[in-house]
């Protein structure tokens, strides 16, 4: 009855060849509304989607802690950096680049702890790159955990880091932002949506190995800053939990097949 696209999109030609191959299955084979990834809509049938992770209620639960943490950076300002990024550790999620960036926040003395959450072929090189730069003490990987440990790591942390070098729709990003996490993204695909245009979030271009450095260099400088993004980021993502998602579709199949409902 209805379909959700998740695959990556291309930054250059706004579309890949897999969402173009799929869309014509579509059109074919399927009759119903599709969701995808994106905001470039030009079909009636498809429509702008997104993959939930948590409910109004958890949202609600997790208002104290938001606030909470809220007063600790007024309070005290960011006194390290508190980061986690999440994903399988594979080539195209780029976890590499966030290590070569602790080596430079390292050389400079600026305090951080790295949470590395993902399991994947590429775990030994990148356990071994941290030993051989001595960050043992800096970056803990995590291997693979369930959602009660990670949405405890997210209570930990301040920032979210993700490089990915493609990426459709980041539930990380918005998972983050649900624990008054503030992403810190590759520009890449939805990266703008995501962040609203580096308004709640704060995007950096990964072919510039400094570029996530001069953000973190900075970023702890002014505590009211960031508590106007957590609290803008928080109401923006109101619109992201299950409840919403599971509205959207059901506005939209009743706009294709009115008699079913």
């Amino acid at each position: 009855m209805f379909a959700t696209y998740t695959g990556t999109w291309d930054n250059n030609i706004g579309v890949s060849k897999t969402y173009i191959f799929q869309k014509y299955l579509l059109k074919k084979w399927f009759r119903g509304p599709v969701g995808v990834y994106s905001n470039i809509i030009k079909d009636d049938r498809i429509f702008k989607s997104f993959s939930p992770s948590y409910t109004e209620e958890e949202w609600l639960a997790e208002e104290d802690n938001v606030q909470q943490k809220i007063k600790t950076i007024i309070t005290s300002g960011i006194q390290q950096l508190r980061l986690i990024t999440v994903g399988s550790l594979i080539g195209y999620k780029n976890q590499q680049y966030i290590l070569n960036t602790c080596i430079l926040l390292k050389q400079k003395n600026i305090s951080f702890h790295l949470f590395v959450v993902g399991d994947g072929e590429d775990r030994t090189i990148l356990e071994n790159f941290v030993k051989e730069n001595s960050l043992e003490t800096q970056v803990t990987f995590t291997g693979k955990i369930n959602t009660k440990q990670l949405q405890e790591l997210y209570r930990k942390s301040d920032f979210a880091v993700q490089s990915p070098l493609s990426e459709g729709f980041g539930k990380v990003p918005i998972e983050a932002y649900f624990h008054g996490v503030l992403p810190i993204i590759n520009n890449i695909s939805m990266a703008n949506y995501i962040t609203q245009n580096n308004s709640l979030g704060y995007i950096f271009d990964a072919q510039d190995k400094f570029a996530l450095y001069n953000i973190l260099s900075t970023i702890h400088i002014n505590s009211n800053e960031l508590e106007k993004r957590i609290l803008a980021s928080r109401n923006f993502v109101k619109q992201f939990t299950l409840e919403s998602w599971a509205k959207q579709y059901q506005e939209k199949v009743k706009e294709f097949y009115p008699a079913l409902l």
